[in-house]
């Protein structure tokens, strides 16, 4: 079986991506996949327990395979999630990302992938972007130092998959 070479985006593009997301809520979520790695699922299920600023770290809970993990956490993206939070708080809701219509319940994954889908259009992007492609970007930022750590805070096992990816870039 043929596997195609994952879309990796450049600084650039990445940059025309965030600026491009209609709305600040739209730009976070693009900006939270870009700077974790992090899937569209756990995204959407991240409680605001679940990042800690005395450590830095998002704790990736019940991930791929059921594994937690702890993914490094920028300073820049904790001011973005903490403004975020100030101005989308919502009391009754544990979520980082509350539903509109149930605030006991997260967005949808659906929602993530058509905020990057619609800033990819807006931004005149020519490659198919997805969220999983700012997984990818994350992968890549990284390399070639460091890759087995990368791996393994992005839940990675098998080391073949991350080599098709470290070929592309």
């Amino acid at each position: 079986m043929t596997r195609s070479l994952p879309t990796i985006l450049s600084q650039e593009e990445v940059a025309q991506l965030l600026r491009a997301a209609r709305t600040p809520c739209e730009r976070i979520l693009l900006m939270a996949l870009y700077a974790t790695g992090a899937r569209r699922s756990e995204l959407t299920h991240l409680k605001v327990s679940d990042i800690d600023s005395q450590r830095m770290v998002v704790h990736i809970r019940g991930g791929k395979g059921r594994k937690d993990r702890d993914i490094m956490l920028s300073p820049k993206l904790l001011t973005a999630l903490r403004t975020h939070w100030r101005f989308y708080h919502r009391k009754s809701s544990a979520w980082l990302f509350p539903s509109n219509y149930r605030k006991d319940r997260p967005i949808d994954t659906k929602t993530v992938w058509y905020a990057c889908q619609k800033a990819a259009q807006r931004a005149g992007l020519q490659k198919r972007v997805h969220p999983h492609t700012l997984r990818h970007y994350a992968e890549s930022r990284t390399m070639p130092n460091g890759v087995c750590e990368t791996q393994r805070k992005q839940g990675r096992s098998a080391s073949h998959s991350f080599a098709i990816q470290h070929h592309a870039a």
